[in-house]
């Protein structure tokens, strides 16, 4: 028939224990990231926080649980970093149309508080003058 009230709670602490055995060891993790592991680990959490979803802020911290996730998270850190639009005219430049510029005034990095971003918000000005030229 059943199991035992005995049963029952041996076959949870099992499972249990199974779960646990298959969780990072922290203390581990940390030595594998080296001496600032503490700044590593709280720096890109602040990141994630600041950047991401609840979803894939959710999603970041399961894969950041391990020293690799931790420096995966700093190369997308990293290239976040790095500007998207170039600082030097391009060799070939279509004249843009306004529907082009609008959506690119829809971009996070032309108006959103702590995305915005000096280089493109210029770029989507100076092709604004072209435009009226």
């Amino acid at each position: 028939m059943g199991l035992s009230q005995e049963e029952y709670n041996e076959g949870i602490n099992t499972f249990v224990q199974n779960e646990i055995a298959g969780l990072p060891d922290m203390e581990q993790e940390k030595l594998n990231l080296g001496d600032n592991a503490k700044q590593r680990i709280e720096s890109t959490d602040l990141w994630a926080k600041k950047h991401l979803s609840e979803e894939g802020y959710n999603t970041i911290a399961k894969i950041a649980s391990t020293a690799n996730g931790v420096k995966a998270l700093e190369e997308i850190m990293a290239l976040n970093k790095n500007p998207v639009m170039p600082q030097t005219p391009t060799a070939v430049e279509a004249k843009p149309t306004i529907d082009d510029l609008r959506s690119m005034m829809k971009d996070p990095k032309y108006w959103k508080d702590g995305e915005k971003d000096p280089t493109y918000i210029n770029r989507v000005a100076k092709l604004f003058e072209q435009i009226n030229k």
